[in-house]
């Protein structure tokens, strides 16, 4: 996955860089990243692509088109991890 629709925009106090959590709806997949946004107002329903150190963010009312960002990492499964099952006896 290289991008989809933005979910969820996730800014923390004292980090210079954002997470974009985005859902792929072609392939029912999640993935997130952290990129440097500055005062960019990326919203929940934008669209955003990455490729290399680069996000691209278009936001739906399409007013710009591949805004470049500065991608800070690797892509990931933001998703909290699943629980181990037991089997009862």
């Amino acid at each position: 996955m290289v991008g989809g629709r933005i979910i969820e925009v996730y800014r923390q106090i004292g980090r210079p860089d954002t997470r974009l959590w985005c859902f792929d709806p072609g392939n029912w997949d999640e993935c997130a990243i952290y990129a440097l946004i500055g005062d960019a107002h990326v919203k929940v329903g934008d669209d955003l692509w990455w490729q290399g150190s680069k996000a691209y963010w278009t936001p739906l009312d399409r007013h710009v088109t591949d805004h470049t960002f500065e991608k800070v990492g690797n892509s990931f499964d933001p998703r909290p991890p699943a629980k181990k099952l037991t089997s009862s006896s």
